[in-house]
């Protein structure tokens, strides 16, 4: 069951939107959920290498102004997030580290069921702004269930399984079946394999669904080139949040996971749930 939420937050998200979406993750009991607040102030080492003494100190100088600049900022939006959560359904609690938001993420993980990353997140964290794979990066480095999530109404009416992208996607499924996600959700099971193989793997997928509450889970057959056809299925489905292997079978299956994930979060798609 759900019970530690970890939330990085660069105080840039809609905290409205962030706040009414960690409120629906646990309808049936009261979960921690803890904002930690990252500043990520490069240094200037690599700039000024070979400038003199001087220039480097007051470069120092100035990067400590942004940074207990910046300090505030982040401090002030961690704090205002949580005065927006729900006493009643969230005990909160928060930190800030200043450093590599991947490192500052990856090194807090343990000992949470789950890190919600927030779509305005990655594109505040991340170096290139127009790439999303900041987020590719980071869950490879992280070893705990990770939810991306896209604004885009929660609870989610259908949740995907895209179990052709990874054949490690059955550990993000039952990691998302041990914490109880989303039981109210239509649960659609996709696949670009054929028939027979479709039917192998659906049938006890579906069953440890419903014997974990889920009462209503379809197959859905795909068709066509898996990156274009699970895009396919988010759009027409309208599915909210898409469970999704880590790692692939080899290292074109790690390219097309890459891809596929880059894709989803670059045009902010639907939300993903992905587990090692």
């Amino acid at each position: 069951m759900l019970e530690k939420v970890l939330v990085p937050l660069g105080g840039f998200e809609d905290a409205d939107r962030l706040s009414a979406f960690v409120n629906t993750l646990s309808p049936d009991r009261r979960i921690i959920v803890h904002g930690l607040g990252i500043v990520d102030i490069p240094g200037v080492e690599s700039s000024l290498s070979g400038a003199p003494i001087g220039a480097i100190s007051m470069a120092e100088e100035a990067r400590e102004k942004v940074s207990s600049s910046e300090k505030k900022r982040v401090r002030e939006f961690v704090r205002a997030f949580g005065e927006k959560l729900d006493e009643k359904k969230v005990e909160y609690e928060h930190s800030i580290a200043e450093g590599s938001p991947i490192e500052e993420i990856a090194s807090r993980t343990f000992g949470h069921d789950l890190v919600v990353i927030n779509s305005s997140s990655i594109f505040s964290f991340q170096k290139e702004k127009e790439s999303p794979s900041f987020f590719v990066d980071l869950i490879l480095e992280i070893h705990q269930p990770v939810l991306f999530f896209v604004p885009n109404g929660f609870p989610p009416d259908a949740v995907g399984v895209a179990s052709d992208f990874g054949r490690e996607f059955h550990h993000s499924l039952f990691a998302f079946l041990h914490l109880g996600l989303y039981r109210k959700s239509r649960i659609l099971f996709a696949h670009v394999s054929s028939e027979g193989e479709r039917t192998k793997r659906f049938t006890p997928y579906r069953e440890y669904f419903r014997l974990h509450g889920y009462t209503s889970v379809t197959e859905v057959p795909l068709k066509g080139e898996k990156i274009s056809a699970v895009r396919r299925f988010v759009e027409t489905e309208e599915v909210g949040l898409l469970i999704l292997g880590k790692r692939g079978e080899s290292r074109f299956r790690e390219y097309l996971f890459g891809s596929l994930t880059e894709s989803l979060v670059k045009d902010t798609v639907c939300s993903l749930f992905i587990y090692e």
